[in-house]
């Protein structure tokens, strides 16, 4: 049963609600050198809101094969396999959306202070 719960917890905290934000998301990882369609998102939460709730920021992980290899015969399954670490900044009054992507977790979290210096943000946010 506990292992089922841990399962069940996995898959759900990197699903995505918002569908065309994730196709957003894969668009940029494809276009970073990744290969976004097959990416799988470990984690995705909201990490910090502005009132009335137009302003929102996510956090997420994700693991994407890279897509422009140094050996091109190189077959698609030996690709290899990297963890990024992003955000997302996403305003509703001006239908903007800003991506960001990381190869480590101290950049994303220096990004994070300041695209939320002003808005309500989590107690202990887990980046």
């Amino acid at each position: 049963m506990f292992q089922w719960l841990q399962k069940w917890k996995q898959q759900w905290s990197g699903w995505i609600s918002d569908s065309d934000l994730e196709r957003s998301l894969r668009a940029h990882l494809t276009g970073r050198g990744y290969y976004g369609d097959t990416a799988k998102f470990l984690t995705f939460r909201l990490v910090a809101i502005q009132r009335p709730g137009w302003l929102q920021v996510f956090s997420y992980s994700v693991e994407a094969r890279v897509a422009n290899s140094t050996n091109a015969s190189t077959d698609s399954a030996e690709r290899e396999v990297v963890k990024l670490f992003g955000l997302v900044r996403q305003d509703e009054r001006y239908r903007r959306c800003d991506i960001e992507i990381f190869r480590n977790a101290a950049e994303r979290h220096a990004l994070y202070n300041r695209w939320t210096e002003e808005l309500i943000r989590l107690r202990s946010p887990t980046l």
